[in-house]
């Protein structure tokens, strides 16, 4: 049972493939991860120093490339129940589309290629501000508008600055390794907003908040949150209703200049 045998690899903090996870992450193994799993890597750094910005591709923090990469041996890998596109949005104007700003940078469908994606990933502490991950099953778009969101909404976690990093990588555990059950059906996937005086942690859904508090209880048992966290919901119609009724308005006031 491949699944069966990708839970168990993915067993917390016990053992398996992440049982040293997160602040503890063993090295990754050598090659290119992120070619082999089909990510964006032209214009890689692997120095830790920031400019303002950082594009999609300088988010990748890329190694030397290698034929023989033993984690990525189809005879030792272990697959996931989806397959996981890590996308990355860089600070730019805030009129600017927000889909066409969001790049896709890599995917992975075994835990060994999860490995290696993540291990090139720059942590979110280090990323600019007005940024953002995304971690979505592959064919869903990280937008409000794709068919499988728009009837859902998000499970919002604000979070204290220099705190993103370590419960980001405890909810990617969770997902990628299909800690959900049978909600993890009715999960599309995350998103990190790095932002100036917080972070943000938002766990996308296909259905609405009623069906799917199995998500967000499993969300503050697997990420242990401390007492009187708030994980707040917000359905994606309210946030798509809440920017047409803005634009309108910027479109009214904008007559009006012109009508004077």
């Amino acid at each position: 049972n491949a699944t069966k045998s990708a839970s168990a690899a993915f067993n917390l903090g016990i053992g398996g493939a992440f049982g040293s996870f997160g602040l503890k992450t063993p090295k990754t193994p050598s090659g290119d991860g992120l070619n082999a799993t089909g990510s964006v890597s032209t214009g890689a750094i692997a120095t830790p120093s920031l400019p303002k910005g950082l594009t999609a591709s300088e988010v990748v923090a890329g190694t030397k490339k290698s034929n023989n990469n033993a984690a990525l041996n189809q005879q030792d890998s272990h697959p996931l129940k989806n397959v996981w596109v890590v996308w990355y949005r860089s600070p730019g104007n805030k009129f600017q589309d927000y889909e066409k700003s969001t790049q896709k940078i890599a995917y992975f469908g075994t835990v060994e290629e999860f490995w290696c994606v993540y291990g090139h990933l720059r942590r979110p502490n280090v990323l600019p501000h007005v940024s953002d991950y995304h971690l979505f099953k592959k064919g869903i778009r990280p937008v409000w508008e794709d068919k499988e969101n728009r009837r859902g909404g998000k499970w919002n976690i604000r979070l204290k600055k220099g705190v993103s990093t370590r419960y980001w990588e405890e909810l990617l555990l969770a997902i990628v390794g299909d800690q959900f059950g049978d909600a993890g059906e009715d999960l599309c996937g995350a998103v990190l907003s790095i932002r100036g005086n917080e972070d943000v942690l938002s766990v996308w859904t296909r259905v609405d908040g009623s069906s799917c508090l199995k998500i967000k209880e499993t969300v503050k048992r697997k990420l242990n949150l401390p007492q009187g966290t708030r994980i707040e919901w917000k359905s994606h119609a309210s946030s798509l209703e809440a920017v047409n009724q803005k634009s309108q308005g910027q479109n009214q006031n904008q007559g009006q200049n012109q009508g004077q």
